[in-house]
Parts: structure tokens; C-alpha cells; sequence
């Protein structure tokens, strides 16, 4: 009985003596964020939620339990720092003569639960452009907001005009051939998903089809969903019926506006109302 007592206490010790040192490490590592203006917003163990300070639009959620290996305290000291500098740089951008270079612009309903600090382009009453910054360094993206906006003290035109700018340099995409209901149309494919809406306003994207439809021509808008169809003038009536009776490839569609034509006009693109 005695023995069992024994081991029972050394095993609360030892548990005692392990929370604690949790403690401390998250105690050390909030005020190392503290100093970089970063806070501790939530904390299950050692699995925490990082966030910048009054800004809890942009978290992180990373484990510092490789902490507690560290049994020597300078040694563990120097980690804690070493922890808070990488969680600083993930969170920080570069400058804006930098991060300029790497802004892009994605398409998205304006019903989307999204914060009211979002950066938003309105494109017509139902959708807007977003954008966001892509650091290759950290292979991080942080949706812009009035946050970076103040960072870097640039008016969202500024904005909108890298945004549009890099997606035409950078973001390649390839047209082929194809049917549908007997009808012949085009197709794109994007080389990166995630703008493949955004693609479909860009000047480059207009006349790579014109080179293969007279104007005007139309395509059919669905964000997050892709190949989309392309045709010509001659079919406008039959793809309205059919996207009125129909969704494309028959995956349903949750809201009425969320298909809609675009008009390719010589002077103009514009979604049909």
C-alpha cells in the first residue's frame, strides 16, 4: 500500500513539475511576441493560436512542444526567442516597393462571410475582387486588409493596379476546344487554380479568344468552379436557356447569381445583368 502511495505522489510531481514548465514557456514566449507585437489569443498546452495585437483578423495556430526537450535554461531561453522571431517573421510583410511585385486579385461573392477590414473592389452588386499578398520567402498568404494598407500607406487604387498587373505577367493559362450539348465552345485551363475567375477580366484573356471567337463572345461565370465554357454570339440564347434549366455539368447551384454570362465586347467586359 505503501509503495503504491509512493509511486502515486512521484507521478504527481513529475506532472506538477511538467505543467509548470508549460507555464513558463508560454509565459516567456508572450512576452518575447509581446515585444514584436504579437499575442498569445488562445493556448491548449503548448498548442497555440498566435495573433497580431488588436488585429484578430489574420491567426496562426503552431505547437512549441519541442520546447519542453530543452533542459538547460539559457539553452531553452535561446529557443523561446528563436521561436518568436520566426512566428514575427511569418506574420510581417515585406515593404511595399517589395510586396508589390507578389499582390493578386481573387474574385468572390459579396454575400461571403468575410471581415468588414477586408480590402474589397466591387466589380458589380454581387461580386467583388479581393486581393491578397503572396510571400514566396515563407510560401505565406495574407489577405490584404486596412491593416497592410496602413503598413504600406497606399490607396487601394495602388492596389488594384499591381494586383491586375501581376496576374497578367505572372499567371499563365492554356484554351482548347470542346463541346457541349452538341454546341462547339472553349474551355480554359488555369496553371493555378486560384484565380482562374479573376483571369476571365483581364485584357489577356480577351484576346487570347479573340483570336478564335468574333466579338462579342461570352463565358460563364461560376467562382470556384472551372473549366468554364466559352461561345460564341450565335449560341448567347441557347446557353441562357441552358443555364437557366441546367447547371453546368450538372452540379448544382446554391445560389441564382452565382452563374452568370460575360460579355466580351471590343471596348468592354462585363457581366450581363
Amino acid at each position: 500500500m505503501r509503495k503504491i502511495i509512493t509511486i502515486s505522489v512521484f507521478l504527481i510531481i513529475i506532472i506538477s513539475c511538467n505543467r509548470t514548465k508549460e507555464e513558463v514557456i508560454v509565459n516567456r514566449l508572450e512576452s518575447e511576441l509581446n515585444k514584436r507585437g504579437l499575442e498569445i489569443d488562445s493556448s491548449f498546452g503548448l498548442l497555440l493560436t498566435i495573433s497580431p495585437n488588436n488585429d484578430k483578423f489574420e491567426s496562426l495556430s503552431t505547437s512549441v512542444y519541442e520546447l519542453m526537450d530543452y533542459k538547460n535554461e539559457d539553452t531553452l531561453n535561446k529557443k523561446i526567442i528563436e521561436q518568436a522571431v520566426r512566428l514575427e517573421n511569418w506574420f510581417g510583410i515585406p515593404e511595399w516597393e517589395k510586396s508589390k511585385h507578389s499582390i493578386f486579385p481573387y474574385l468572390n461573392s459579396l454575400t461571403s462571410k468575410k471581415d468588414s477590414l477586408s480590402v474589397i473592389y466591387p466589380l458589380n452588386n454581387h461580386y467583388g475582387y479581393y486581393f491578397h499578398h503572396q510571400n514566396y520567402d515563407t510560401h505565406k498568404y495574407t489577405p490584404i486588409t486596412q491593416r497592410e494598407l496602413k503598413i504600406w500607406n497606399v490607396p487601394i487604387q495602388k492596389i488594384v493596379k499591381w494586383a491586375f498587373t501581376n496576374l497578367e505577367k505572372e499567371i499563365n493559362f492554356e484554351v482548347y476546344l470542346d463541346t457541349l450539348e452538341n454546341k462547339d465552345i472553349y474551355r480554359f485551363r488555369p496553371f493555378n487554380e486560384r484565380y482562374h475567375t479573376s483571369i476571365m477580366f483581364t485584357n489577356n484573356f480577351k484576346e487570347e479568344l479573340k483570336l478564335k471567337l468574333d466579338y462579342p463572345f461570352y463565358s460563364v461565370l461560376r467562382p470556384w468552379y472551372y473549366p468554364t465554357i466559352i461561345f460564341g454570339h450565335d449560341d448567347l440564347n441557347f446557353f441562357k436557356t441552358y443555364l437557366e434549366t441546367k447547371s453546368i455539368e450538372n452540379i448544382d447551384t446554391e445560389y441564382p447569381y452565382e452563374m452568370k454570362i460575360i460579355k466580351y465586347a471590343e471596348n468592354e467586359i462585363k457581366i450581363i445583368e
